[in-house]
This record gives C-alpha cells, sequence and structure tokens, in this order.
C-alpha cells in the first residue's frame, strides 16, 4: 500500500486545523466516484504537522556545537600542557610536564663520568620521565626505556 504524506509546518500561531481542512478537501474533489479515488482518498494521504526549529534556533544549535567543540580543543590543549605534580616547585619541565610530542636532552651525571642523552617522547614527557626514573631504581624495569647514550 502506497501512502502519500502532507507534511504542513506546525506553528502555534495558526488557528485553523490544516489537516482536517486538507482531508476534508479530499473527500470533497475525489469522492467515491471519482476515476482517482483509488489512489487519493483517507487511506492513502495521511497528515502529519513538520516540527522544525525556525532558521534562528538553526543557526543558534550549530554555532553552539562548533564554539563547543573549539571550547574542547582549547581545554585539552590547556590540559596536555599544564602539570599535575603534586609539588610543582619539583616539576622537571618548570609546570609544563604534561606536553605531548618533546624532544629532550638529558645529562646523566656518574661523579667521574657525564654523558648527554637525547629522547623523545609520544605521549606526555611525565609519563616517559617517569619511566625513565622507573628504570634507574628498580631492578625489573632495568632496560624499560631503552636509553641511547651519545657522549
Amino acid at each position: 500500500r502506497k501512502i502519500l504524506w502532507f507534511n504542513p509546518p506546525f506553528s502555534t500561531t495558526v488557528e485553523t486545523q490544516v489537516s482536517h481542512k486538507f482531508l476534508c478537501l479530499i473527500d470533497k474533489h475525489f469522492p467515491r466516484t471519482h476515476k482517482l479515488h483509488k489512489i487519493i482518498n483517507r487511506n492513502t494521504v495521511k497528515v502529519s504537522y513538520s516540527c522544525m526549529a525556525n532558521v534562528e534556533a538553526v543557526i543558534k544549535s550549530h554555532n553552539k556545537k562548533l564554539l563547543q567543540k573549539r571550547n574542547e580543543q582549547v581545554q585539552t590543549t590547556t590540559r596536555d600542557t599544564g602539570c599535575n605534580c603534586r609539588v610543582k616547585e619539583s616539576c622537571p619541565m618548570n609546570g609544563k610536564c604534561l606536553t605531548k610530542a618533546v624532544v629532550y636532552k638529558a645529562t646523566l651525571d656518574t661523579g667521574s663520568q657525564s654523558f648527554s642523552y637525547i629522547g623523545m617522547t609520544e605521549g606526555t614527557f611525565k609519563k616517559r620521565f617517569n619511566g625513565h626514573e622507573s628504570s634507574f631504581r628498580l631492578e625489573k624495569y632495568k632496560g624499560a626505556p631503552v636509553l641511547c647514550v651519545d657522549t
């Protein structure tokens, strides 16, 4: 069964019963004796109000969505370049230890010798730094982030 839909826009300011008037017109112009009554009648033509938002509401929601995405990006950038160290004074990056994709140079001083190490992070610097510290302190992590020492 094929159904034809009539979707007039809904408005609270319109007091006329548009759907009722439309169906009365169908009854009047397509009576049972009409040759198109088989195709156009109350069983094959349905009415449903279209409840679309007005243009102002559509533009406001679109702008809100764009601004929300931009605010999330700004917050993510701010959060990533921040610091969550418990003691801010001991932060190895002066308050920017959550920065991602960092190339860094460290100097290892053993007392008798001094070594330079150049490394890079894919994640945050803090995670990489903590990995290095763990490999120095704990036996089970002794080669975890492999150090490539350049003398």
